[in-house]
């Protein structure tokens, strides 16, 4: 099982997914309010608490990052919570993030490529990570991604789901299968 994690408090999103060499299945998806990396492992716990195979971390390479308010970095968190699970569990991120540019274009080719090939697949389990993949867009003429403002957020809960479930899809897609533009 991989686990692709995006790290913020409100909303904190995973998604957890099977790869295989050339294809990726997104099944599951944790998408948390007003939580903390601990609380997004214990409900990874809880929904598969009989799971036996090795889980592989991807995810935000800020993660990695120590802050002034933990002790641990959240990849730390993850692997310390896992293994008190009796998880085996190995963690592969990127040193740096890669443009947001380069991830989509990652996980856009991942969805269909110029040979007509799909190999990125999501279960209707992942509601925010479908409503990700039909409701974000670029800023029309620009390569930015159209995000909500706190304003907008603010009128629509809704909104604050934008970006984050895409976040942590990709860095899973941009690890294993880079784009370089």
């Amino acid at each position: 099982m991989h686990i692709s994690c995006d790290f913020n408090v409100d909303p904190m999103c995973w998604v957890l997914a099977h790869k295989t060499d050339d294809k990726v299945f997104y099944f599951d998806e944790i998408a948390m309010e007003n939580t903390t990396t601990a609380k997004a492992c214990e409900e990874v716990m809880r929904r598969y608490p009989k799971h036996k195979g090795q889980i592989i971390i991807n995810g935000d390479a800020s993660g990695d990052n120590r802050s002034c308010t933990s002790e641990f970095t959240n990849y730390v968190i993850i692997k310390k919570k896992f293994l008190e699970f009796g998880y085996d569990v190995d963690i592969k991120i990127k040193a740096f993030n890669p443009p947001i540019k380069n991830r989509i274009m990652a996980f856009n080719s991942k969805i269909h490529n110029a040979n007509d090939n799909i190999s990125l697949f999501v279960s209707p389990k992942c509601e925010k990570l479908l409503y990700n993949i039909y409701n974000l867009k670029y800023i029309e003429g620009s390569s930015r991604i159209d995000v909500p403002s706190y304003r907008q957020i603010k009128q629509s809960k809704e909104l604050k789901y934008l970006m984050h479930p895409l976040d942590a899809a990709s860095y899973l897609v941009d690890y294993y299968w880079p784009i370089s533009l």
